[in-house]
Order: structure tokens, then C-alpha cells, then sequence
């Protein structure tokens, strides 16, 4: 999250991931290459894809920052999740995807979905997107709809993979 203070970054890396040895690497998912090879040398047992072009602000002329990362970055991560054969792929998503026609209070079998922001199209892309890419390999995903990239619960993403 480029847009997003880094001193804020550094602080929950160090106050919620590393007690939990997490590993926290900063890398260009929009590079096949390095993807690839970050899968290549640490064999993972799981991903837990939370990179993204975060908001719903950002104008027409950066909307490209949407497609390299929400698009292109995501399906890097989800096509190396496969291709090692990696049997849990979560990744997140978000209440962005409902837009205004949706019923409130949500409801995660909602079918109309009509995001009012090019951001919420991205990340319904994604979840469109994976199911057909998961059907036909031993990797089982689920996306997680958040309502701010803040509501990112560390502990609750790690029950959920126990």
C-alpha cells in the first residue's frame, strides 16, 4: 500500500506478525519472476495474498495502479499458489464489491453485485476470477470480504487456517 504511512507498516509488522514469526517480505507481485522465485525458494504451505491497491479515491489517470496490483499482482500470486500446488490460497477482498444495489445489511451469497468504484470491480474480478482457476488443481481457496483494509485481523486469518 504505497499510500499508506510507512511508519504505520513498519508498526504492525513488529506489534502483530513478528510474535508470530511471520515473515514479512517487500516485493513487486507484478513481477512474475520474483514471484515465482519467492515460491520457488520457500516452498510455503500456505498464502495469504493481503496485497493491493487499497482505496476507492484514486482517478482515472492512476487507475492503472488498480490493474497492476488488484489484477495483475493477484493473479501472479494465485497462478504460482497453483502451479506449486499449494493446498490453501486466502486472499482478501472487500465490501467494495456490493456497491449501492446491494441488500443491507450484506450478505456474502448477495448475486447483485455492481461495485461503484473501479477498486471494487478489481477485487470482484478476483473472486471471480479464482474459482476458475482453483477448480481444476488441489488448491482451495477463500476470500475474505473486508470493510476497510484496516479491519484486517491478523489472529482471525490465523484461525481460520488452523
Amino acid at each position: 500500500f504505497p499510500s499508506h504511512d510507512k511508519g504505520l507498516k513498519r508498526m504492525r509488522v513488529k506489534e502483530l506478525l513478528s510474535p508470530l514469526n511471520l515473515e514479512v517480505l517487500n516485493l513487486d507481485i507484478c513481477n512474475q519472476a520474483s514471484v515465482e522465485k519467492l515460491f520457488t525458494s520457500s516452498k510455503p504451505e500456505v498464502v495469504i495474498h493481503l496485497a493491493a491497491q487499497a482505496g476507492v479515491r484514486l482517478g482515472v489517470i492512476e487507475s492503472r495502479k488498480y490493474v497492476e496490483s488488484n489484477l495483475v499482482g493477484f493473479s501472479n500470486i494465485l497462478i504460482s499458489t497453483i502451479e506449486n500446488k499449494i493446498p490453501k490460497f486466502l486472499y482478501a477482498s472487500s465490501s467494495s464489491v456490493y456497491g449501492d444495489k446491494a441488500a443491507i445489511p450484506y450478505q456474502e451469497s448477495e448475486s447483485n453485485l455492481h461495485p461503484n468504484s473501479f477498486y471494487g470491480s478489481t477485487k470482484l474480478a478476483n473472486e471471480l476470477l479464482t474459482p476458475t482457476l482453483v477448480n481444476s488443481s488441489t488448491t482451495v481457496a477463500r476470500g475474505l470480504r473486508f470493510l476497510q483494509s484496516t479491519d484486517l485481523g491478523v489472529g482471525l486469518i490465523w484461525h481460520i487456517l488452523e
